[in-house]
């Protein structure tokens, strides 16, 4: 079980990741955790079976999530070696920027309870109303997408244009991690959500920095 900072730290301590990066988003990953639990606390008072996640882009959370709850993690994306997966969760390689050709739109066989989307969206050049044109096929009729990412008009950003200094990096050159292609507001992400016939429940705007 990892619940705590201390907990994560310790776990992935001497474990060939990026622990400076785990030291950064720390506050991020624990929200993101209690946030899940909020999730499943609600869906578990009506079903007493195990609930079905789906995780796409794996990274520090997917192990987190997959050490901490009983319910099934599935993930979904490119395979990334460093991190653990259970016997019975399964992972399906599929580049989600392939969302722009509906040809190309993955089939899955079982639909989820939960799908999470953690700091994902940004790395996608594909529009977000594809993506989540695509990803909402994988979810159930009563499901729920978490998407969490940065926000694209920060006061840090906003800070860093006003003196010169450009606030994003640039793409990288690799194909599995290029860096951010695009970063959103509240706004952009709601708009985005009703195009798609889906429903803002919530959102937050947390500085985990």
């Amino acid at each position: 079980m990892l619940r705590t900072g201390k907990e994560i730290t310790d776990y992935f301590k001497n474990r060939d990741v990026e622990t400076e990066y785990l030291k950064d988003h720390l506050q991020r990953y624990l929200f993101l955790l209690k946030e899940v639990d909020g999730i499943i606390k609600k869906k578990k008072k009506s079903k007493n079976t195990k609930l079905n996640i789906l995780d796409i882009g794996i990274a520090f959370q997917t192990e987190i999530l997959r050490t901490t709850l009983t319910d099934t993690v599935d993930s979904l994306g490119f395979f990334d070696k460093r991190f653990k997966i259970r016997k019975n969760d399964k992972h399906f390689e599929y580049n989600l920027n392939n969302a722009q050709y509906k040809d190309k739109w993955l089939k899955l066989k079982k639909k989820y309870d939960l799908i999470i989307m953690a700091e994902l969206i940004e790395h996608l050049y594909t529009s977000p109303k594809l993506v989540l044109n695509c990803v909402k096929r994988w979810l159930k009729n009563d499901g729920v997408i978490l998407i969490q990412t940065p926000n694209a008009v920060s006061i840090n950003r906003r800070v860093k244009m006003l003196i010169g200094r450009h606030p994003y990096d640039m793409i990288r050159e690799e194909v599995i991690n290029p860096g951010h292609f695009r970063e959103y507001t509240i706004s952009d992400l709601t708009s985005v959500v009703k195009q798609c016939n889906l429903k803002v429940v919530i959102y937050h705007m947390i500085n985990y920095f």
